[in-house]
């Protein structure tokens, strides 16, 4: 059987592409990226440790570290993809899409609302009965087939998972990391990224599948080009 975590387009001379999911998102993800070469779709584990150390190790742990690297960080995939990437420097380096570099960049209010995190009551981080208007407005979803696969990540991360790592973005710490690129959504009402050498593409914070085309083309250039 095939991994649907894991992928192989037979280039040897690409880096493997260590993909690091968002936040309530797994390999779902992986039908709407293709890069050179193999790919591994990070999985959150079942029980998120409480700080970043501990968390980062567990993640590390799932990476072919003989091999080539580079990382993708989708949304709080890029955080993890920074902090993994002081215990697995990546050849290729780190590759942000939708993503921060520091809570600075969260929109206000779920900025303000970080530090409250730890007390609101568990069930409220139920991301699988959101309503769709939400999602909508703050993930820029739009086609029924991308919002179904919204909802199936959704029901498969609990929602004290969805918690634990609320709490370790509400921890988070910048890091010296080496970043290759950034690409972000112009309509994203969630994070707001410094403008700086960042490709804005005309989507919102789940251009990941929203825009995947637009991303696949970013994400391979480097490779494609032979930088």
């Amino acid at each position: 059987m095939t991994d649907p975590h894991r992928t192989d387009h037979r280039n040897t001379t690409a880096p493997t592409t260590i993909f690091f999911p968002g936040l309530g998102a797994d390999s779902t993800l992986a039908k709407y990226h293709s890069v050179p070469g193999k790919s591994l779709w990070i999985e959150w584990p079942p029980v998120i440790p409480d700080n970043w150390d501990d968390f980062a190790d567990l993640l590390a742990r799932q990476i072919p570290s003989t091999e080539p690297l580079r990382f993708v960080g989708v949304s709080f995939g890029g955080l993890a993809a920074l902090k993994t990437a002081q215990r697995l420097p990546p050849e290729g380096g780190v590759f942000l899409v939708g993503s921060l570099t520091g809570r600075a960049e969260i929109r206000w209010p779920l900025r303000a609302l970080l530090p409250l995190v730890r007390w609101v009551p568990t069930p409220l981080f139920d991301l699988q009965h959101l309503p769709q208007w939400l999602v909508r407005h703050f993930f820029g979803i739009r086609e029924s087939s991308h919002m179904k696969d919204f909802s199936a990540m959704a029901s498969r991360l609990p929602p004290r998972s969805v918690k634990a790592l609320c709490t370790l973005v509400a921890q988070w710490q910048p890091v010296c990391a080496p970043i290759a690129g950034r690409i972000h959504g112009k309509h994203d009402r969630i994070i707001h990224p410094a403008p700086l050498e960042v490709t804005m593409v005309d989507g919102g914070h789940l251009l990941s599948m929203t825009n995947a085309a637009e991303v696949n083309r970013w994400l391979n250039f480097p490779l494609e080009s032979g930088h």
